[in-house]
């Protein structure tokens, strides 16, 4: 990023170089640009999550907003919410920390344990903001690429841990690769590094496993810290709501750091409100599963595309056809007013992009876009 010389001068010497967060898009600029409305714009390049109803939320929201006084500030502790999701995941309730999004947690968590001589790993390619947030703090960066299936590469990773390592961030399930990393791996980590290893499970919830429900390895390991994120499965990503979990030391810590009111009175109701109803959100969840091994299948008998595994609600696709490449790929669906992610930049990934996975009708169109491109 430029800026003027007066501004420049006195920048922080860790943004000289800064590069800021790619994942943004306005989509009332893009639908401008389209000459569409928003409602006729199909969005499966974030992995949101269309499967709750959106009225069936308003209703909830009504119901929530109708419980609080907007002109008073949050409780800090989100002492009631926390109650319950402890009990949920099956931990004490001072393991347990909210975050505005998991983005401010990951924030936290770099600010508690880096500084501009700390060194962070990232298991690649994932998730951005790991990278995003530590660069701002100047700390050293080192990217451990998986293996050519997505596999994690245990002993690379070890072998890249430095004396100034703080922070190990795995993202399981991955994105963008969408695939779930073996509990023994993930466990083999802890058991041989006094780091910090943060895992990321924004996905989990469309996962074989999860750490904090069937494993006991939070309480196992001190090292350990679980970010959760209710952007995906509970069709929340507006509302910008997750939580950590870890040992009560690093909790303590991490809540004593962040923002007093960090987390708005607001979300706070809404999910006491929609864990009161969480066996409509459970069932759509498994509609997902459902749709995702379907829209697999479909997309398998494609000559031109490999399609990955996948343990989110994501997919990722690799184009295999040399007559065309991925920007073109993603303009013909703009044509038909679908958004797409271009993953082609990222390691690993040549010639990948990613769908979030949709309704039947939506992923039917998908299907016959793909047909007739992949037929010219």
């Amino acid at each position: 990023m430029k800026l003027k010389e007066k501004f420049s001068n006195i920048l922080s010497i860790y943004l000289k170089d800064f590069e800021p967060y790619s994942g943004e898009i306005s989509i009332p600029m893009l639908v401008e640009e389209l000459g569409i409305s928003e409602k006729d714009l199909i969005k499966i390049d974030a992995n949101e999550n269309d499967f709750i109803e959106k009225k069936w939320l308003k209703d909830r929201l009504k119901k929530a907003i109708d419980k609080i006084d907007v002109r008073k500030y949050p409780d800090p502790q989100a002492y009631n919410l926390r109650k319950i999701i402890a009990k949920q995941e099956g931990v004490d309730i001072d393991n347990i920390i909210m975050g505005n999004g998991t983005d401010d947690l990951i924030d936290c968590v770099i600010r508690m344990f880096i500084d501009h001589k700390s060194n962070i790993i990232v298991v690649e390619p994932t998730f951005s903001m790991y990278k995003y947030s530590s660069s701002m703090i100047g700390s050293s960066y080192t990217p451990v690429l998986l293996e050519p299936n997505f596999d994690l590469n245990l002993n690379k990773l070890k072998s890249n841990i430095q004396s100034n390592t703080k922070i190990i961030f795995i993202c399981s399930p991955n994105n963008p690769t969408a695939n779930q990393f073996s509990l023994q791996k993930i466990e083999d980590l802890l058991k041989s590094t006094d780091r910090i290893v943060v895992i990321d499970e924004a996905y989990v919830d469309f996962a074989d496993y999860s750490l904090s429900k069937d494993t006991d390895l939070i309480n196992k390991y001190d090292n350990l810290i679980i970010l959760k994120s209710y952007s995906k499965s509970w069709g929340l990503a507006g509302l910008r709501a997750g939580y950590a979990i870890a040992d009560p030391e690093i909790i303590s810590f991490l809540r004593s750091i962040r923002k007093v009111y960090n987390f708005n009175i607001v979300a706070q109701s809404m999910l006491l409100e929609l864990y009161a109803n969480y066996d409509y959100i459970d069932s759509k969840i498994k509609e997902i599963i459902k749709e995702r091994d379907w829209l697999i299948k479909k997309l398998s008998k494609f000559d031109d595309l490999q399609v990955f595994p996948s343990q989110t609600n994501f997919i990722l696709i690799r184009l295999k056809s040399k007559n065309i490449e991925i920007k073109t790929l993603m303009d013909k669906f703009l044509t038909k007013n679908v958004l797409i992610r271009d993953r082609s930049k990222l390691p690993l990934l040549n010639n990948c992009f990613r769908i979030t996975v949709s309704k039947r009708e939506i992923n039917l169109y998908i299907l016959e876009i793909l047909e007739n491109i992949l037929g010219e």
